[in-house]
């Protein structure tokens, strides 16, 4: 999805559906006694983005849609550490490029491979022990 995002700027909607259905599968079969608790992070994902999403030209359906898949796969207790990471991986890129005098803000920056890098800084943690 990431690629796709950097490529494109957009998502076609079959990659969300698949990896619904891979999370929402793998949490039926091993995780059925804590899928309250994730569909807690779905929520707070969605509370994180959505004033994002409602600005105008802020955050595109992708990266909701992304971020509703971030809130499936981590407890709630992540989801805040991965907006976190989020928005540090975001401005350290801007910061690199109004440093080498290639930023324009007129240009739209892909947010998904950041959401993905937000996830796994903050999904690893949590399975290493």
């Amino acid at each position: 999805m990431s690629f796709e995002d950097v490529k494109s700027l957009k998502i076609r909607n079959f990659w969300f559906y698949l990896s619904y259905l891979c999370i929402f599968t793998f949490h039926l079969i091993f995780n059925l006694d804590s899928i309250f608790s994730y569909l807690i992070s779905i929520v707070l994902m969605s509370c994180c983005l959505l004033p994002c999403f409602l600005l105008k030209n802020k955050m595109g359906k992708g990266d909701f849609l992304f971020g509703i898949f971030q809130g499936m796969c981590l407890l709630p207790k992540q989801v805040f550490l991965c907006v976190f990471f989020e928005i540090i991986a975001v401005l350290i890129f801007v910061l690199i490029l109004v440093l080498a005098k290639k930023f324009d803000k007129n240009k739209r920056i892909p947010f998904v491979p950041f959401m993905a890098l937000g996830l796994l800084l903050s999904y690893l943690p949590f399975t290493i022990n």
